[in-house]
């Protein structure tokens, strides 16, 4: 029978269930997260942030990070794992307790790309606003099941060097699903604009506006 102590003895037992999921999801994010950092660093990235703050407790997990910098290692080879950093403003991921295995991730502020070329000529730009918004779903073995991302409306602003291609864009969407450890992948870009600077015969082909991009992998 459903009596009035056996209710709240077993409410009582759920919400101590979920707090311990909670405790155990927080040590190990943070347990993830140290052992990332400390595989790039091993392989000569640096990375920086303003410190780790997990809150949400005990019904949902939320780990924020600010001023997250990655530098990626200097070479003379043109390689695309070299020669670049990245700096963000704030970097936000959060999931329910009780789904451990979908997360929501959401930055939000300046996005900083700094780059080398072959020749050691620097290319610097501001995506701004790098309004990014994703979800990401992760089977038990811990391998990415589906993924989604969206990014709002944003412009590049050349600081360095040669201007980049896209000048500014209305919006991008991403979609991965994995199935039998087959990724598919498809990403749509609307409303791209390409930048004043781009080669005349670029220019001819493509105009300064394209209305639609589609790429399906």
């Amino acid at each position: 029978m459903f009596t009035l102590p056996r209710l709240v003895i077993a409410c009582l037992l759920i919400l101590v269930l979920i707090m311990g999921a909670w405790a155990y999801i927080r040590g190990a994010m943070v347990k993830s997260l140290t052992a990332s950092i400390a595989n790039w660093e091993s392989q000569n990235y640096q990375i920086s942030h303003d410190g780790l703050n997990i809150s949400g407790f005990p019904f949902s997990v939320h780990a924020a990070m600010s001023d997250v910098s990655v530098r990626a290692p200097i070479s003379e080879l043109s390689d695309p794992t070299k020669n670049w950093s990245v700096t963000s403003d704030s970097l936000h991921m959060y999931s329910a307790t009780l789904t451990p295995l979908s997360w929501n991730i959401e930055h939000r502020g300046q996005l900083r790309i700094d780059m080398r070329g072959e020749s050691g000529e620097r290319y610097t730009f501001d995506i701004t606003p790098a309004n990014i918004d994703g979800r990401a779903a992760y089977s038990l073995a811990g391998t990415l099941q589906s993924a989604h991302i969206d990014i709002s409306r944003a412009q590049f602003d050349s600081l360095v060097g040669t201007p980049p291609v896209i000048s500014q864009f209305g919006k991008i969407d991403a979609d991965i699903k994995v199935s039998d450890d087959i990724g598919h992948v498809s990403v749509s870009a609307a409303e791209i604009r390409l930048s004043p600077k781009i080669s005349r015969a670029l220019d001819n082909i493509l105009g300064r506006k394209l209305v639609l991009v589609e790429l399906n992998a």
